[in-house]
């Protein structure tokens, strides 16, 4: 505010010097010695005002604040095909004359309908790198960017509420994707086989990951499943071999068969309540299970072959433990479990674990009756 007000000083006294200089052509009451000495001090004000603003800025530079202009999305993108939906919207539905790899999707058809889809298969297959949708767009149809190996960068707004399946599977350079805020399901293979996406970012509205959506995302090295997902499809993060961490919150009810299985897990924390077969099957790096109160029930094979975990702790809450779900856990060698867990299963539940030496305390044959190996 200091600056301001001496930078509108210096201003006027400008105006004044101006308007002294124009009146002197013409007759004046006032001396020209006068009219001197008031040039010299307001000359002199000048000066002074300058030499002010200048020290003042120099101390007040870290405090002022500085901002960068958002890149512009670019020049709308000519020759696309479009295809009506009804007399005031439209779908893009290809690439037509357009060659252009960064695509700008346009609001409107050169007909003046809105554009408020991507249609399915719009852009498979073409050699896209960046496209750019507008937040007329609501709806991105099946397959509409598969294959697409030279996209780097997706820029959706917030108005989309449905991606179809495989919209973006198999799109090899792709790395980053941030989901739109209103997306309540990841597709079915959405980005299965995107084999350089590290990192996703998914909104709180999501409440369903479809099966294999992310299978095969091979550098994909972090997950934050939000609280209020429900389901996990089947083979979800499959072969996500780059996956070291991942919580399943609570709110969890059903996860599919295999939805982890082969993947890159290091340490895992469960809150669901039930974790169902072949979910962790084959992780082979997996050496911490954490365990919450609200699991209840553990199906066959969930933790089949998982051969990194040493010691296991399943919690009083667990009501059930099926056959083989620790199977061939060839470095397990402490369990506790409760007593009533595993039933009529008993050492089945731990068959092909030959290194473990206590449970509950105890030794196998002592604890397991038909302990077997």
């Amino acid at each position: 505010m200091k600056i301001f007000a001496r930078f509108t000083a210096l201003v006027l006294s400008v105006l004044m010097l101006a308007n002294i200089a124009a009146c002197s052509e013409k007759p004046a009451e006032t001396s020209q010695s006068q009219t001197s000495a008031v040039t010299t001090d307001i000359q002199a004000q000048t000066e002074e005002t300058t030499s002010a603003i200048a020290s003042e800025t120099s101390e007040d530079e870290e405090t002022v604040p500085t901002f960068t202009m958002p890149e512009a999305p670019g020049k709308n993108s000519e020759g696309l095909e479009f295809e009506a939906i009804d007399k005031t919207t439209a779908k893009v539905t290809g690439l037509g004359t357009c060659t252009d790899t960064k695509v700008v999707i346009p609001c409107e058809t050169p007909e003046g309908l809105t554009v408020v889809q991507i249609a399915d298969k719009a852009f498979i297959e073409t050699n896209v790198t960046e496209v750019i949708v507008p937040e007329t767009v609501t709806s991105i149809g099946n397959h509409a960017f598969r294959y697409c190996a030279n996209l780097t960068s997706v820029r959706l707004t917030d108005h989309i509420t449905s991606i179809g399946s495989f919209a973006f599977s198999n799109c090899l350079n792709l790395t980053h994707f941030v989901m739109p805020a209103g997306i309540t399901k990841i597709s079915d293979s959405m980005f299965m086989g995107d084999l350089s996406l590290k990192t996703i970012v998914i909104p709180d509205s999501v409440t369903d990951i479809g099966y294999f959506a992310f299978r095969d995302c091979q550098s994909l090295n972090a997950i934050d499943i939000p609280e209020g997902v429900t389901s996990i499809g089947e083979g979800a993060f499959e072969r996500c071999k780059s996956l070291e961490f991942v919580k399943i919150p609570e709110s969890v009810i059903y996860f599919g068969h295999h939805a982890f299985s082969s993947s890159g897990l290091v340490s895992l924390q469960l809150d669901c309540r039930l974790i169902t077969a072949y979910a962790f099957y084959r992780c082979r790096k997996l050496e911490k299970v954490v365990f919450s109160d609200k699991v209840v029930r553990i199906e066959c094979g969930a933790f089949s072959s998982c051969e990194a975990i040493v010691d296991l702790a399943i919690p009083d809450s667990v009501e059930w433990v099926d056959v083989g779900s620790f199977a061939n856990c060839t470095s397990l060698t402490t369990v506790v479990v409760p007593q009533e867990t595993v039933g009529n299963n008993k050492s089945e539940v731990f068959g092909g674990c030959k290194g473990v030496l206590s449970v509950n305390g105890k030794s196998p044959k002592e604890y397991f009756d038909n302990w077997v190996y």
